[in-house]
């Protein structure tokens, strides 16, 4: 009320500054915050008009008291006790003016309580229901319920739509699906009205502390379906996801007696069981193991079913371990178990299913009719109901028979390779495995990866003999090898002049016969012979002059040879001639001159060319003289 009465003295101070102002300016003002005001039901509200206007009036439905009147201002005290909407305000009106200011009055009433309604123990990843009921609100249109978890809103709802009046209850219901991170959580609901700027209108309920679980899956069995009698195999039980782990306990049975009990271990998620059987724990036969995963009250179980078995025993026996072609032998398979009926029998022979029985032994006769040194004999035993489960005994029968040369073991004729590493091409068929001796009249059989040479090339004998009987067969060895580097023939061997005849055979050593191929300068007037070992020039000319090369080729190597030659032209004879002829007038000439120059050269040496008064200076100056003449001689 104190602050309504601060209000009221501020409007009369508004109303004294517009005391001077003309009645057409005049204003009329509700002193308000909002211009919806909420009151609590059944409490006064201040109503102030402040104006500037001569008899401007309050106008309300509501009931009125303590009216106040002021120079410019007027209030009262209005009673607001239902839950309709009022309407108060400040009015000046003159026939063609009016001037209004105005509120909106409402009740409200605050929820009287709100309630919770939740389960405390909530199973993962199932739908649950939190339901929030509000008691004696209004109105309710003004109305948000929300759902918080540990503080935090996760769901909300508001009544906007809803125009019910008076007070209401409201129930609101939330459907969520609890996981892990709601345990120990704290679920509130929490009812507001919002009534603009008015505060402290919120009411929460008491909040529930709930606790989450999770059924732990089906138990998960590990152990083979499958066991051998007397054997201690480990039978092994496992849940997963189980919540609180704490709170999960393992049970495992087998035919219906309790093996053990395994608590789970806070912090892991899974809890495992492992139980080492013997032979008091089961019998032969079907046997079931069952795990039962409990929680509290809830519990889940798997069972599965095993069975127990005796290994199956076998002797296998034959009529005789040796066999001749044509001959009979008689196998038999016999189970050895207590209970034979449980087992089948089957016998093989090679690898190939003859005979197969099952509750008893069996037997099988085996005629030989074809060439092998051996025949394999297998006999199993297995379980009948799981032929997985089985034993296997094998014999070997010994097959003997004359010896036998086929032309797939030793042709009769042979083709080896000179320099190349082999055996003799010759082997036998026969059992026991027969001794065998391959000569000729020059060359007994060689040893093993032999190397071969060009002079093995002729006719064997081959002798093969067991303790069944002896045979025989002629075989015959060529050998083959590459080309030897080939010779050329040429005819004729001397000069060739221009417009003969001439002929190049070539040479080779090889075996099979080698192909001839040329390289020559021309191919005008060439012809060559059957099979190109040799070419003819019927007219030779300058353009066969040149290099002629004869390669020579089969399947096991090439080699080549060239020679040079030189085709003498028409007029070649006469210039050799007179090049000749030239060359001796030549020798002649220089042995004249010669001839002239010694016979000079001796004239001049026996005359004295100086007189007799001059004797003495020749004497003083011979060695000088003597130097001229020689020069004048040359």
């Amino acid at each position: 009320m104190k602050t309504d009465w601060i209000l009221l003295v501020v409007f009369h101070m508004a109303g004294f500054i517009q005391i001077g102002r003309s009645q057409e300016e005049c204003e009329v003002n509700i002193l308000s915050a909002d211009s919806e005001v909420f009151v609590p039901l059944g409490d006064f509200f201040l109503l102030n008009c402040s104006y500037t206007c001569p008899n401007a009036i309050l106008k309300t439905r509501l009931t009125r008291s303590n009216p106040q009147n002021g120079t410019n201002w007027k209030s009262a005290q209005v009673l607001v006790d239902d839950f309709e909407q009022s309407n108060a305000s400040c009015v000046y009106k003159l026939p063609e003016k009016l001037k209004d200011s105005a509120i909106t009055l409402m009740a409200y009433v605050l929820p009287s309580h709100v309630t919770i309604d939740l389960q405390g123990e909530l199973e993962e990843d199932k739908q649950h229901n939190i339901t929030c009921i509000v008691h004696d609100v209004a109105p309710v249109r003004y109305l948000n319920i929300s759902v918080t978890r540990g503080g935090e809103v996760i769901h909300s709802k508001a009544y906007k739509e809803d125009h019910r009046k008076g007070k209401v209850t409201v129930k609101e219901t939330y459907e969520f699906t609890a996981s892990r991170g709601d345990n120990l959580q704290m679920f509130t609901c929490q009812a507001t009205l919002l009534l603009g700027s008015l505060p402290n209108t919120t009411v929460q309920s008491s909040s529930i502390s709930v606790r989450t679980y999770a059924l732990p899956e089906d138990p998960l069995i590990r152990m083979d379906k499958w066991i051998e009698f007397e054997t201690s195999p480990l039978a092994e039980c496992l849940v997963s996801n189980g919540f609180p782990t704490e709170n999960v306990t393992l049970q495992m049975f087998i035919n219906d007696e309790l093996l053990d009990k395994y608590p789970g271990v806070p912090g892991n998620s899974q809890t495992r069981g492992i139980y080492k059987l013997s032979n008091s724990s089961y019998h032969l036969g079907l046997n079931n193991v069952t795990c039962i995963s409990r929680l509290s009250e809830l519990s889940r179980n798997n069972t599965m079913y095993i069975n127990i078995y005796e290994a199956p025993e076998l002797v296998i026996g034959l009529s005789n371990h040796i066999v001749g072609l044509n001959n009979s032998v008689t196998v038999d398979c016999n189970i050895t178990n207590s209970n034979p009926a449980d087992y089948c029998a089957s016998i093989s022979v090679n690898k190939e299913k003859k005979e197969e029985s099952c509750g008893s032994s069996i037997s099988y006769s085996i005629t030989v009719s074809r060439r092998e040194p051996k025949i394999t004999v297998t006999c199993t035993v297995f379980l009948g109901q799981n032929p997985n489960i089985s034993q296997t005994s094998t014999e070997t029968i010994a097959v003997h028979y004359v010896p036998q040369f086929t032309e797939v073991l030793c042709p009769k004729d042979n083709i080896l390779v000179e320099g190349h590493k082999t055996t003799f091409p010759c082997t036998v068929d026969g059992s026991p495995k027969p001794f065998l001796n391959c000569s000729s009249e020059v060359w007994s059989a060689p040893p093993d990866n032999f190397t071969v040479a060009r002079n093995m090339s002729t006719g064997y004998l081959c002798v093969a003999s067991n303790s069944r009987g002896r045979v025989r067969k002629h075989v015959h060895i060529t050998v083959e090898y590459p080309p030897g580097t080939p010779t050329l023939i040429f005819s004729p061997d001397r000069t060739i002049s221009n417009g003969e005849l001439f002929n190049v055979t070539c040479q080779s050593d090889a075996w099979p016969a080698p192909e001839y191929r040329w390289n020559i300068p021309t191919e005008d007037h060439v012809t060559y012979s059957q099979g190109h070992s040799s070419i003819t020039v019927n007219m030779a000319s300058v353009s066969h002059s040149g290099t002629y090369t004869c390669q020579v080729t089969n399947r096991h190597g090439t080699s080549s040879r060239q020679q040079e030659v030189v085709i003498v032209g028409d007029n070649t004879w006469m210039l050799i001639v007179i090049g000749i002829v030239i060359a001796l007038v030549v020798v002649a000439v220089v042995l004249l001159i010669w001839c002239l120059v010694k016979k000079r050269n001796g004239r001049r040496g026996f005359y004295n060319l100086l007189t007799r008064n001059r004797s003495k200076k020749l004497e003083n100056g011979l060695n000088h003289e003597h130097t001229s003449q020689n020069t004048t001689k040359v």
